[in-house]
């Protein structure tokens, strides 16, 4: 028996999405515990459609998942309902031009409706069982639910009824018609008879629409009639309003004892049920021996809204048990649908002057987007963005007291812009240079990162006044007074207009004569005959002039509008949560590329086009802000009730796994040199006395007190000369005689212990040799630093200089004999999959304010490493890929180009270990193409790549500090030729004595004769990519007769390849690798 405590659960939430018991069990019976672990492997648009046999790519998807989860829906079972969602897609596609192309959610409610239906005609006391037993094994027992209301049976009586939690947006219309198809096909198979079939909306206006989208279907439809609907209404849904229901019967009322009770009940915005309306009672007689299917998008936020909680747990008990499928705006969002938005809200309003530039900034934002979509209009017609309008929504319209109305107040900013124009003109200015001031809770500048396209046209404030006079309000006059006109014959309509410019905008209000009552004050008003009927139902046509629509109320349910790209709220927001997110959702509706209903930044790789218009994202962005705080603080919780993060300033964590490429590494045997067991060089060496090391000569340390100068030719032809003359010094007693030696000393004492070079030991007599013999080094500085014109500044300088040198000099002394302690002491063992850093992740760190954008992507990524699925690079956004390199020993190689910056310059992704730069990416791109083109040369060899990291990676001669960017594999039979590759060019290496650059020479004539093993071929290679005339600086030695091909032939020969022009380069490297050794 269950035990009372299990009721109490802390920090779960009586939410609806907390309270999904139906839901929870139609997603365990495929084996999973969530939308996204179902859908994972789901969401490529390439999965869109059917294949030769019309079986859909997502069934063959989700039939080869089933085979490896342990869940109750048999893969036979699976193929039969995906035959019957063929068949009703086609069914819904006969009149359409436009084919309904199911996408990955709208696919799985029709599944799950199938197995429900399947379950619920063929045998509904079995299915009572089951979900009974799922209550009490599993819901029940899941800390991360809230069970409160759910600890009483289940009965057969309450299945039937459905749920369909959608995001506005999302198709949930084109979903309904296919469930009536399916409800009606399961009935008649298994003989059950219904009198109606009745289609319930909330307004007139959504009936008419539902009647064209079900014609458009195939489905027989009518508008409800108490006349009657013939001897056939049996056959044909029927469609009528919430409004027309009701106990009695009246003018414009019917008695639901019209219909009985064995009715099929479709409720659209169903919500309204759900927020405990009187009309709830009368749904639930209609289809009380019947079976009743509900659709809303904001089922959870009008449960929310219920404030007593006896009738919030009956609520979630009724929904809990009757929500098939949660498609919530959380989910649209994160999968890329729909539009961004952004919220900009004061901190607090301090006085009229600062209301009105907040204000303006919006009224800025909707007019960039205009002046956007003008500018691009050809080039955004493959991406279906609509001309863009504003909308203003409140829910008063009568002045109190002690302030205007919020829509009257609107009116008079609208005056105000029009006639204050150097007011407004002044405040455009400070909005454009960021000077305006607003700051929001956090103390970020609402407006800092806005109107980035408008800042690139670097237009005059007074031209972008005139312009947005033109744009939004259809006039070119300035100081025009704002009239107000009451449309006659149109309900509840005020047309707006610029003096006798035509209508920019119209109030739909339901007291409109009080509202041109309140504002007759300081507009015009009137009444005047419209003959092109309402303004309002008119904003979808091309012709329409309306820009801007303000309204009590009026755009929450049954309008339908892709126009919307910014909003406003006017004292909405305070006590119904499902009307905000009804609002929202009308505004963040987008057509998409490709009606993918995608964000253009949210398309997959293949899916989006080549070119695409800059800025678009601000046409695919709702801007949203409020004439008061309150109102977006309100706005703002919603929003992050719903699970969607509003405008925060950091950065959410995703960690990727490494996937390994190469199946039992350490049977491959691949060769790996590492110092004896034991051995630690400041351990078996304890003293190493600084002297004189003539070696370093052959290496000199340089300083080089001039500037860098590029030089460069325009023909390979063309000799190399040196253009530019360095005066080159030594130290001579001169100067040595004003070195304060002390302070020397003590410097580099410093310099070691920083350095870690404690076994070190250094003499002061010894530091003035060395600096006393100058064949170790090469010292530019101009001759006018020579000239003996004040002791302190000649004498600062020159120790300064010795400093430098010396610090040099200890640096290639001590590597010097550590590399030879180092090459005697070396061993080969082999790789293993813990050196290459294989138990470790990859951490990708996002600001918040644009993880939604590379959240799907991410997942997807990090779900196929988990699966070991990975086997293809991915773009995850601009300059910014997942990479997959079969021969490299693990996935995934991250690539990011560092250009996503704050206003502050600091970074919005970081990507830890370290993530490819351009050099790195430009390389294993290259190397990719190569191994994939099956060269010849590499026939009966395998290729293995690492990309190392440093200190924490594979440590070559780790005691020398060598950890080598990419080490290289090439194998035939039992010879191994081993190659350390550095992309990121000559660095500060100094000519071809540098060690970087000599270092194959010292692998090959030093390190391959101590390891002694004839299997075993070492290299180096040095991959530039800067452009040859820029190491010309190095002042190379060439005869005089020497052709820029000399040169660079001199570079290919000490392992130097230029990647920018050197389009063989891979090719050269691998032919230079395998010619080194002995096969």
């Amino acid at each position: 028996m269950l035990q009372k405590n299990n009721r109490l659960k802390l920090g779960v939430e009586p939410r609806l999405d907390n309270s999904l018991l139906l839901g929870k069990y139609m997603l365990s019976l495929f084996g999973v515990q969530s939308l996204e672990e179902l859908a994972s492997n789901m969401k490529a648009p390439n999965l869109e459609g059917w294949d030769e046999e019309n079986v859909s790519y997502y069934c063959r998807v989700l039939c080869n998942q089933l085979e490896r989860w342990a869940g109750m829906v048999r893969i036979e079972d699976v193929m039969r309902y995906d035959r019957h969602i063929y068949e009703y897609t086609l069914q819904i596609n006969e009149y359409r031009q436009d084919k309904v192309i199911w996408k990955y959610f709208q696919w799985l409610e029709l599944l799950f409706t199938e197995v429900y239906l399947d379950k619920y005609f063929s045998d509904r006391e079995g299915l009572v069982k089951d979900i009974n037993r799922f209550r009490k094994n599993d819901f029940l027992q899941n800390n991360d639910y809230y069970t409160e209301p759910f600890f009483r049976e289940i009965t057969a009586e309450q299945l039937n009824k459905i749920s369909v939690w959608c995001a506005t947006g999302s198709g949930k219309t084109l979903m309904m018609h296919v469930n009536m198809l399916q409800l009606r096909y399961y009935a008649d198979l298994h003989g059950m008879v219904y009198n109606n079939t009745l289609l319930i909306t909330p307004k007139e206006s959504l009936s008419a629409q539902h009647v064209g989208e079900m014609e458009l279907s195939g489905i027989q439809v009518q508008v409800f009639s108490k006349k009657g609907g013939g001897l056939y209404k049996d056959q044909y849904v029927q469609v009528t309003e919430i409004t027309k229901l009701a106990d009695e019967d009246g003018e414009l009322k019917v008695n639901v004892d019209f219909f009985e009770k064995n009715n099929l009940v479709f409720i659209d915005e169903g919500h309204r049920g759900a927020s405990g309306d009187s009309w709830k009672k009368l749904r639930d007689k209609l289809s009380e021996a019947g079976f009743c299917f509900e659709y809303s998008a904001t089922f959870g936020q009008s449960i929310a809204a219920e404030g007593n909680k006896k009738k919030r747990n009956e609520l979630l008990w009724e929904y809990g048990l009757a929500t098939l499928f949660d498609y919530s705006y959380k989910y649209f969002y994160e999968d890329g649908y729909g539009k961004n938005f952004v919220t900009r809200n004061v901190k607090v309003m301090t006085d009229a002057a600062q209301e009105y530039l907040y204000m303006l900034g919006g009224l800025l934002g909707f007019y960039e987007q205009l002046r956007l979509y003008n500018d691009k209009k050809e080039e955004l017609m493959s991406f279906n963005i609509e001309k863009p309008a504003a909308i203003f929504v409140g829910n008063t319209v009568k002045s109190a007291k002690s302030e205007l109305s919020d829509i009257v107040r609107l009116v008079q900013f609208f005056q105000q812009f029009t006639t204050e124009t150097d007011k407004t003109i002044e405040g455009i200015k400070a909005l454009l240079r960021g000077e305006d001031g607003l700051v929001d809770a956090e103390g970020y500048s609402i407006y800092n990162d806005a109107f980035a396209y408008l800042r690139e046209l670097n237009m005059d404030a007074s031209k972008v006044y005139g312009d947005m006079m033109i744009s939004i309000f259809n006039s070119s006059l300035h100081g025009v007074q704002l009239h107000l006109d009451r449309i006659a014959g149109v309900d509840g309509e005020i047309g707006m207009r610029m003096g006798n410019s035509s209508y920019f905008g119209v109030i739909n209000v339901g007291n409109p004569a009080d509202v041109v009552k309140a504002c007759a004050s300081f507009v015009h008003t009137d009444v005047r005959d419209y003959n092109r009927s309402s303004l309002f139902e008119n904003i979808n046509k091309k012709k329409s002039t309306i820009n801007i629509l303000i309204g009590a109320k009026k755009f929450t349910e049954g309008w339908s509008s892709w126009r919307v790209s910014t909003m406003c709220l006017l004292n909405v927001g305070q006590g119904d949560g499902s009307e905000i997110i009804q609002l929202f959702g009308r505004g963040v509706r987008l057509k998409g590329y490709g009606f993918s209903l995608k964000r253009t930044c949210k398309l997959d790789k293949g899916q989006c086009p080549d070119e695409v218009p800059g800025h678009i994202g601000i046409l695919e962005t709702l801007n949203i802000f409020g004439l008061k705080a309150d109102y977006m603080d309100e706005f703002s919780r919603i929003i992050k009730d719903e699970g969607v993060e509003v405008n925060v300033h950091d950065k959410v964590k995703v960690e990727l796994p490494l996937m390994p490429n190469v199946v039992d590494l350490e049977k491959k045997r691949l060769k790996y040199l590492c110092l004896k067991k034991g051995k630690k060089y400041i351990k078996d060496v304890p003293l190493l006395r600084l002297d004189m090391d003539a070696t370093i000569a052959a290496s000199p340390v340089v300083v080089d007190r001039y500037s860098q100068i590029k030089t460069f030719s325009s023909s390979k032809s063309e000799k190399i000369s040196q253009t530019i003359t360095k005066d080159e010094a030594k130290l001579g007693e001169e100067q040595l005689a004003l070195i304060d030696w002390t302070k020397l000393y003590v410097d580099l004492c410093e310099y070691k212990r920083q350095r870690g070079m404690y076994n070190l030991t250094m003499q002061l007599q010894t530091l003035k040799e060395v600096a006393a013999n100058t064949s170790w080094y090469i010292l530019y500085v101009p001759k006018s630093s020579l000239i003996w014109d004040d002791y302190l500044r000649v004498s600062s300088m020159w120790q300064e200089i010795l400093t430098t040198l010396m610090q040099g000099y200890i640096d290639k002394y001590y590597k010097n004999h550590k590399s030879i302690w180092v090459n005697h002491n070396l061993e080969t063992v082999s790789l293993t999959s813990e050196m290459t850093g294989l138990d470790e992740k990859v951490l990708v760190q996002i600001d918040k304010g644009m993880y939604d954008d590379f959240k799907q992507t991410l997942e997807l990524i990090k779900s196929q490493l988990e699966n070991r699925s990975f086997a293809s690079t991915i773009r995850i956004g601009y300059g910014f890929q997942a990479l997959y390199f079969s021969r490299h020993l693990y996935s995934p190689l991250m690539y990011y180009n560092g250009k996503q910056k704050d206003e502050n310059g600091n970074q919005l992704i970081e990507i830890s270990p370290v993530a490819l730069v351009d050099s790195e990416f430009e390389f294993v791109n290259k190397l990719t193409e190569y191994v994939n083109s099956k060269p010849k040369v590499l026939e009966d060899h395998e290729v293995y790549l690492l990309r190392n990291q440093s200190k924490t990676g594979v440590g070559f001669f780790s005691e020398a500090g060598f950890y080598p960017d990419f080490i290289l594999w090439i194998v035939k039979g039992r010879h191994q030729y081993v190659s350390f590759i550095d992309p990121h060019g000559l660095g500060r290496a100094k000519g071809f004595a540098d060690p970087k650059v000599q270092l194959f020479q010292m692998l090959q004539h030093e390190t391959e004769l101590e390891i002694g093993d004839k299997n075993l071929s070492l290299n180096s290679f040095i991959l530039s990519p800067t452009r040859f005339g820029e190491v010309m600086r190095w002042g190379l030695v060439v005869k005089p007769e020497a052709t820029i091909e000399d040169v660079k032939n001199m570079f290919v020969d000490h392992h130097v390849y230029f990647m920018k022009e050197d389009g063989r380069y891979v090719d050269k490297m691998i032919h230079a690798i395998l010619t080194s050794g002995i096969v």
